[in-house]
């Protein structure tokens, strides 16, 4: 899939009615290389892969596009979650009223700055945790989020 941002939204949307939910991984541009692959692997590897294949729902939520009426008919974002597991709780949700769909090719450069305060294993630690604690038990395990500005 090539093309801007915009373009692969429209191509994709327009590809498919059913589709209703768009998201991707994040590449991060600032970390070393060990981490860059580390994260490639959660969500372009095995896990990531296995994961989406038997719930068929998976968002990053900075990189999250959804139709209004999607997220209307789901009640819109779930404000009660602080921080890790809303975009999976979204996700999640959406599933119920139509394709969620997750493409690596649709990917958003951002910043790792987050692994380098927090660390790369702690903070992939968190995600799991989290996106397993949401497609169990519908909760995140976190319950409070400390913002690392």
């Amino acid at each position: 899939m090539s093309g801007s941002w915009f373009e692969i939204i429209n191509r994709e949307f327009f590809a498919d009615p059913n589709l209703i939910c768009l998201s991707g991984p994040y590449v991060y541009y600032d970390t070393p290389a060990w981490q860059q692959w580390a994260v490639k692997w959660l969500y372009w590897g095995m896990l990531a892969r296995m994961i989406y294949f038997f719930t068929k729902y998976m968002a990053t939520g900075g990189n999250l596009v959804a139709k209004r009426q999607a997220l209307l008919k789901i009640g819109g974002f779930n404000t009660n979650i602080a921080f890790y597991g809303e975009d999976t709780d979204t996700a999640r949700r959406l599933h119920k009223v139509g394709k969620v769909k997750f493409s690596n090719s649709f990917f958003m450069q951002t910043s790792g700055r987050r692994f380098a305060r927090e660390g790369t294993i702690k903070t992939g630690a968190k995600y799991v945790a989290n996106y397993t604690s949401i497609m169990l038990i519908k909760k995140p395990a976190m319950k409070k989020y400390k913002d690392i500005r």
